[in-house]
C-alpha cells in the first residue's frame, strides 16, 4: 500500500518536506516495479537488480564503465547476493569491496 504525502505549496520546500516527498517516490517506484517484475523475462529482471550496482561501482569490467572519473555510488545501497552471482556472471573476476563514501554523487532509493 502506498501512502500519498501533502506537503504544502510552498516558494521553497524545507528538508522535512523534501524527505517526505523522496519517501513517497521510492515507495511509488517500489510499488509499480513490482507488477512489471512479474512480466519479465527472467533476464530482463536480471539487468534491473544488476543496474544499482554498476551505478554504486563503476568496475571496469561491468558493462557501462567509461572512466575512473565517472560518478559512481548510492547512499546506503547493498548489493544482494544474487546481484552480485550475476555480476560475477558478466565478468568473472568481479569482487565487491564495500567503500565509504563520504558524498556519493547518485541519489536512489534504498
Amino acid at each position: 500500500m502506498v501512502t500519498v504525502v501533502a506537503v504544502p505549496l510552498a516558494e521553497e520546500i524545507d528538508r522535512k518536506g523534501l524527505a517526505a516527498i523522496a519517501s513517497a517516490s521510492c515507495a511509488c517506484r517500489a510499488a509499480a516495479c513490482g507488477g512489471f517484475r512479474a512480466a519479465l523475462p527472467d533476464t530482463h529482471v536480471d539487468f534491473l537488480d544488476l543496474l544499482p550496482l554498476l551505478l554504486h561501482v563503476n568496475h571496469p569490467r561491468l558493462p557501462g564503465f567509461v572512466g575512473t572519473d565517472a560518478p559512481a555510488g548510492i547512499p546506503g545501497y547493498q548489493p544482494a547476493d544474487a546481484t552480485l552471482l550475476c555480476a560475477r556472471g558478466a565478468a568473472r573476476t568481479f569482487s565487491y569491496k564495500r567503500r565509504p563514501l563520504p558524498h556519493p554523487p547518485v541519489q536512489g532509493c534504498t
